[in-house]
Parts: structure tokens; C-alpha cells; sequence
């Protein structure tokens, strides 16, 4: 049973990321520059919510092979981390140590 409470923090935390998205919408026309604002206020609700153990950033992914990733728009690792990331800034991390990629998209608004 969800707690009263709970529901309206969620929909709070909601509205305030439509509301970011919305302003990216209307500040910028190139969608490379509307990407990265849905990226940004999506990794700021997941350290809102995510345990301090867990950092959140962005970047690239590096394996075992030396294989890269794409850029991934979230990533999101253990404190323990192989190596030390920027979080607000492009990384390179070690996939071992990553605990979850996400790729963000922006649908238009209908």
C-alpha cells in the first residue's frame, strides 16, 4: 500500500521534471541542446532518490578488451567505483564498475 505522502513526493518530483523538460523545449531549438537538459534533470532525480552510495554521471564505457561504448547518457556506479569520474562532466569509466547505463530520449510534445 503506497502511503498518501509518498504518492504526492513522487508527483511533485514529477511535475518539477516536466517543468524542466518544458523549459529546455522552449529555450532551445537545437535537439542535441534539448538532450543534454533531459539528460541533466533526469540525473538530478536519480541523485534526489539514489543512495549516497551510488554516484551518478555520464560518459563512455570502457570493457575488460579495452572496447568503448557510445556516449551513455546515465550511468550509475558504486562509490567504489575502479576509477574516480567526473559526475558533471563527459567520463570514461570501467564497465566492471557500473552499475546501470541509461539512454535518455525526448519525445516531442504533442
Amino acid at each position: 500500500m503506497t502511503h498518501a505522502w509518498l504518492q504526492e513526493k513522487i508527483s511533485a518530483s514529477e511535475a518539477a521534471m516536466l517543468a524542466k523538460l518544458n523549459e529546455a523545449r522552449a529555450m532551445f531549438e537545437h535537439a542535441g541542446d534539448k538532450g543534454d537538459a533531459a539528460e541533466a534533470a533526469f540525473r538530478e532525480l536519480l541523485k534526489a532518490y539514489l543512495p549516497r552510495n551510488l554516484g551518478v554521471g555520464h560518459g563512455e564505457t570502457v570493457d575488460t578488451f579495452g572496447n568503448r561504448s557510445k556516449e551513455v547518457d546515465v550511468v550509475v556506479a558504486a562509490d567504489d567505483h575502479p576509477f574516480t569520474y567526473a559526475v558533471d562532466a563527459d567520463s570514461c569509466l570501467a564497465e566492471a564498475g557500473r552499475s546501470i547505463l541509461v539512454t535518455v530520449r525526448v519525445l516531442s510534445a504533442a
